[in-house]
């Protein structure tokens, strides 16, 4: 299948998460706290695990400048959050970080205003724009690095689709709202998945660069987001699954030269 294909594909299929992790906010016994540091715990181990070891080695071999863009990507998301993005706190209820802009999944009382939600939502749609344009980029630098990214944003999805749906019922939005808003920050991963296409199709090292950005993205999101949300100490058990995050990310690299699926260019 041509890697342009699989890029689209695998993007669309990502973008699902956001929507289930939101749905499954107002689903019984749905979405625990400690199902969610469980899940956060598994992706910030890959994360980290895939772009120290390879990710960046990788871009920074191939481009000079990718390190100066994996810091306007970090620093751009980290400006982001903290310029624009409402943090949400409960009375009463140890509040804990799950990922991008949110503070908890109960819906309690009004605990932000209807203007920090939707600064977060766009916010959002701006992080998993990238999302997508990471997966394509991937697949237009290779098809191994296409995979392996898919991969590392799949594992965040649910958290963050958690994410959205905790901050805009904290301001009180109908759950008609939260899903619509829901399958708004998974169409912007498909576009942005169209994006890079277009975009790498014009000049590969366009490619990179866009890898790169959203490389920057992805390691302030597993060390600033995801990893500090594991440390509080409430579940010594999310210790281990950031570990097993590890492994599965050296797990599927071996997999994946086992099946002879390669870098392309």
């Amino acid at each position: 299948m041509d890697a342009a294909l699989w890029g689209i594909l695998l993007a669309i299929f990502a973008s699902l998460g956001n929507i289930l992790g939101a749905y499954l906010t107002f689903v019984r016994g749905g979405l625990s706290h400690r199902v969610l540091l469980y899940l956060i715990a598994g992706a910030a181990g890959y994360l980290l695990a895939w772009m120290l070891t390879d990710l960046f080695p990788h871009l920074i071999s191939e481009r000079p400048n990718a390190g100066i863009l994996i810091l306007v990507g970090y620093m751009g998301i980290y400006l982001l959050e903290n310029l624009f993005a409402s943090h949400a706190h409960l009375p009463d209820v140890e509040s804990y970080h799950t990922h991008a802009l949110v503070g908890t999944i109960k819906d309690q009382e009004p605990l932000v205003s209807g203007t920090a939600s939707w600064a977060a939502f766009g916010g959002l749609l701006l992080h998993t724009f990238f999302d997508g344009a990471g997966i394509m980029a991937g697949y237009q630098v290779g098809s191994r690095t296409g995979f392996l990214i898919f991969l590392g944003v799949v594992m965040h999805k649910i958290p963050e689709g958690a994410s959205l749906s905790s901050i805009l019922l904290a301001a009180k939005h109908e759950r008609g709202t939260v899903m619509r808003c829901a399958g708004a920050i998974a169409l912007s991963t498909i576009l942005g998945a169209f994006s890079a296409l277009w975009l790498g199709r014009v000049d590969l090292g366009i490619a990179y660069d866009i890898l790169a950005l959203s490389a920057g993205m992805f390691l302030f999101v597993g060390a600033s987001n995801l990893i500090p949300a594991t440390q509080k100490g409430e579940y010594r058990s999310t210790f281990f699954l950031a570990i097993a995050g590890a492994l599965v990310y050296f797990c599927s690299a071996w997999l994946l030269g086992v099946f002879g699926l390669h870098e392309v260019h």
